[in-house]
């Protein structure tokens, strides 16, 4: 599996990644919304899984600018 975003927006329906993503990296509100991912990929885990299968989980490059991601991500798991 991979853990993709989606925008349901008010008019245009839902979006993929393509349509919003630069907008989220360029405004800086990326990494808040990878977290939302993260914490509801680990939520969903459990029961989507089976032996043997995993997530594919994408970060945007900005995450590697705080000193607390290793940790902050391993709590989370």
């Amino acid at each position: 599996f991979e853990a993709l975003m989606r925008w349901n927006h008010p008019e245009r329906g839902v979006l993929a990644p393509g349509a919003f993503l630069q907008v989220a990296e360029a405004s800086g509100a990326m990494e808040a919304l990878d977290w939302q991912v993260f914490e509801q990929s680990m939520r969903m885990i459990p029961q989507l899984l089976e032996p043997g299968q995993y997530v594919n989980l994408n970060l945007s490059p900005r995450h590697f600018r705080s000193d607390d991601l290793d940790e902050r991500f391993l709590a989370l798991i």
